[in-house]
């Protein structure tokens, strides 16, 4: 047989349609041997209707498989194909390939066949995936309760050896067991799911968790059946069935207590009504917290001053940032309206222990007593604001600004109110300048609040008439000054376009000669007495024209607004009178 070189070697010599069909075949070939590699998906298995990936799937006969998966390799029997390629997953920590959802899928067709071992791993993958939340799971299983014969195969599941093998975690298998427990108490109680023990504590700390949260939540009425669960659960601990049992009677007499308004009652249910007695960590959490959410449904039934005496002792007790800020929030409600919180000597006593050695008690002390101050200082409590003030004056040093600021208050309202003397005292212990409207303010007091009514209406009375008086003396000058003016023949000045009154300055002598000059000068432009500035302006200007018809009128125009003095306008008309230069005026 030749070569298959030597044939493409004569082909090429005489057949040059043959190169040309190798050429093409070449890509061909090269397509088939590598498109089954590149398409070929990697093997499945199907498991309840879900494809699972595995590493190699081939049937052997018998009812049986090989199944590699995760890098082993084993032959299983067909009905177990599922649990077994579950439990892989599991043991692989490879929830994430599968959605939360077709785990739900395999779970719930697991049980329809009672394959409690797949369903087990399955529940297992959703404990141990990364996006199952708690609440999707609850779900989960509260759609499996509604289906009583699901339900009954998922506490078979729960309670398999399977998943206790399989189990590494006992917080994943809690939540799981917990809502079983809500939904069946009595199978809970009857099993008594021994196969969990080696998981007591830390189910025994998830069922106290739910059971505070329970306790916490006035609207629950699971508090007395998860009480009943964990009798069941952890029934051989004593001391614990002792504690909450007790804790659940507490929680209802101290709602109770707290709804009527029975403070003595409150005080006796209390872990830490004794200051000098540390209470129980959990009781005293949970009671405070039960204070807390009710705390805004106590003012209608319970006194403020009460209310922050029982903050105070929390505290006391739990000095933790929830407690001390819900106690600091409460001071800060403290104000004018509520302000007999500060006369409870006890309130006094706890806000000045704590204010002495915290300064954010004693910033919040101190806002409380301003505010009550100012509050009470506008409804004119004046005698109230003193006792506050000292108070204030008692964790505020004297000599403070914001002190003097409260004693001007007090003066103010104290010179309103007729009380000088009190006023004055105020106003000699303040330590700091007056401001200027401070000043200002005092010194329109003394004007004003001081000054009998009857001394305004003379004021008054006096100021109208020497008004009166003054335009009197006017009007006496003026028409005696016009008087003068018409005895001697001219008119009382001119009334310009423009609503401005001319008048021509009176001259102390010679007023004859000015007058003769005047109606000279007028007599010239050709007007009589009375004619208007724009007519005797007109005609000066026209009059210049003829004399001086080189003279800048614009010029002449601006000197002629100036003010000039009669004698000069005399003596320039004397040389000027054969040119007929007319009177300069003067505005008034």
């Amino acid at each position: 047989m030749k070569k298959i070189s030597d044939i493409i070697s004569q082909t090429k010599k005489s057949n040059a349609w043959i190169k040309n069909l190798v050429g093409l075949l070449g890509p061909i070939f090269m397509l088939v041997l590598v498109l089954p590699i590149a398409y070929t998906e990697a093997a499945t298995v199907e498991v309840f209707g879900s494809k699972l990936k595995v590493d190699s799937f081939e049937k052997t006969g018998g009812g049986s498989v090989r199944i590699g998966i995760f890098g082993s390799e084993r032959i299983v029997a067909e009905n177990e194909i599922a649990s077994y390629v579950l439990e892989r997953y599991v043991e692989n920590n490879s929830a994430p390939s599968i959605s939360l959802l077709d785990i739900q899928e395999i779970i719930k067709k697991a049980l329809a066949v009672e394959d409690v071992e797949s369903a087990a791993s399955g529940l297992l993958l959703i404990l141990s995936h990364p996006k199952s939340e708690l609440s999707s799971l609850e779900f989960f299983l509260d759609e499996i309760g509604a289906d009583p014969q699901a339900g009954n195969m998922f506490k078979k599941v729960v309670s398999s050896e399977h998943i206790n093998n399989l189990v590494l975690n006992g917080e994943q298998v809690a939540p799981v067991l917990y809502r079983i427990a809500l939904q069946d108490p009595q199978w809970v109680k009857k099993e008594g799911l021994r196969s969990f023990y080696k998981f007591l504590d830390q189910n025994k700390k998830y069922f106290e968790e739910q059971f505070i949260k329970t306790l916490l939540n006035p609207q629950s009425s699971e508090g007395q059946k998860i009480l009943t669960i964990m009798e069941s659960l952890f029934g051989e601990d004593d001391k614990l069935q002792r504690k909450l049992t007790q804790l659940f009677e507490n929680v209802q007499a101290l709602r109770n207590a707290l709804n009527n308004g029975d403070l003595t009652k409150v005080f006796s249910i209390l872990p830490f009504s004794d200051p000098n007695k540390r209470s129980n960590t959990l009781e005293s959490g949970v009671l405070s917290e039960i204070v807390f959410k009710e705390i805004e449904k106590l003012h209608g039934s319970i006194a403020y001053a009460d209310i922050l005496l029982i903050l105070s002792r929390i505290y006391r007790d739990k000095q933790t940032p929830r407690t001390r800020e819900i106690l600091l929030d409460s001071i800060s409600h403290i104000n004018s309206r509520n302000y007999a919180v500060l006369e409870n000597p006890d309130v006094r006593n706890m806000l000045e222990v704590f204010a002495a050695g915290d300064e954010e008690f004693k910033k919040a002390y101190i806002l409380a007593l301003e505010k009550c101050i100012y509050g009470l200082v506008d409804e004119n409590q004046m005698g109230v604001t003193d006792k506050l003030f000292d108070g204030l004056l008692a964790i505020r040093p004297d000599p403070d600004a914001r002190n003097d600021k409260i004693r001007i208050l007090h003066t103010k309202k104290f010179l309103r109110s007729g009380q000088e003397k009190a006023a004055l005292e105020k106003l000699s212990s303040v330590q700091t300048d007056l401001s200027w409207s401070d000043k200002v303010w005092f010194a329109l007091y003394r004007f004003t609040y001081k000054t009998p009514i009857w001394i305004y209406v003379t004021l008054v009375i006096c100021m109208g008439m020497l008004a009166i008086f003054t335009r009197y003396l006017y009007y006496q000058r003026e028409e005696k000054k016009h008087r003068h003016w018409r005895e001697m023949g001219w008119v009382n000045g001119w009334e310009s376009t423009e609503g401005r009154g001319f008048v021509l300055q009176e001259l102390r002598s010679n007023i004859d000669p000015v007058i003769q000059e005047y109606y000279k000068c007028l007599d010239i432009l050709g007007f009589k007495p009375g004619a208007t500035v724009r007519e005797v302006k007109s005609a000066y200007r026209k009059k210049m024209k003829e004399v001086h018809p080189d003279l800048n009128v614009g010029e002449e125009e601006e000197s002629a607004k100036e003010v000039i003095h009669i004698r000069k306008s005399y003596e320039r008309l004397l040389e000027m009178e054969k040119d007929g230069i007319s009177v300069q005026f003067r505005r008034v």
